[in-house]
């Protein structure tokens, strides 16, 4: 996470930026890109680049990204997740265009998503969540 950051720092501090830089998360605020974007933002502060990040929760993040196509400028980034990439596959021709006028300028994180049970279920496993299945023991 240490190189991103040099990596981003040394991006946003060759550009003249007179007003804050925008970060904007097609999520709710608290969530993992709502963190991810306000340490980022915080850092490039501690830089002396002033920023904010911007809330914005949408369709997996594809209005956010309609809106930028729309206000295109250079002192917005958008953190893009999965739902973009979710949305390509399927194909979507419009977000396949938007994707387009875009260019990822460096990886920041991953997350991952963990299926959980309940402990009463006794499930401990993959194996024995199909066999519960298998057998009708969940509804």
């Amino acid at each position: 996470m240490k190189k991103i950051l040099v990596s981003l720092l040394t991006m946003v501090s060759l550009t003249a930026i007179a007003e804050p830089l925008k970060i904007v998360v097609p999520y709710s605020a608290g969530g993992p890109g709502d963190q991810t974007a306000r340490y980022i933002a915080k850092k490039l502060t501690d830089q002396g680049i002033e920023s904010v990040v911007l809330n914005k929760p949408t369709a997996g993040g594809q209005l956010a990204l309609y809106e930028l196509i729309e206000k295109p400028d250079n002192k917005t980034l958008l953190l893009v997740g999965n739902g973009l990439v979710v949305a390509k596959a399927l194909e979507d021709q419009k977000i396949n265009e938007a994707v387009k006028k875009f260019v990822p300028i460096v990886y920041v994180s991953s997350y991952s998503n963990v299926l959980v049970a309940s402990k009463s279920s006794n499930i401990k496993n993959w194996s024995e969540f199909q066999s519960a299945l298998k057998s009708k023991k969940v509804n």
